[in-house]
């Protein structure tokens, strides 16, 4: 499965990909920590979500 991140700065627009849901939190995070605006996953069935929205289905337990 692969998540993928999406963010802005002054200079443009980021993407990133992570493996699973645990490390892609863990950069989305850092980007909003870095000023990184916009900040968004997308899960690997293509749903978008903000960092938090992200962070809270993470939290579930399954």
């Amino acid at each position: 499965m692969t998540y993928r991140i999406h963010a802005a700065d002054a200079t443009g627009a980021v993407g990133l990909e992570r493996a699973n849901a645990v490390a892609a939190l863990k950069k989305a995070r850092e980007l909003e920590a870095a000023s990184y605006r916009n900040v968004r996953v997308i899960d690997p069935e293509g749903h978008e979500h903000d960092v938090e929205e992200f962070a809270q289905s993470v939290a579930k337990p399954s």
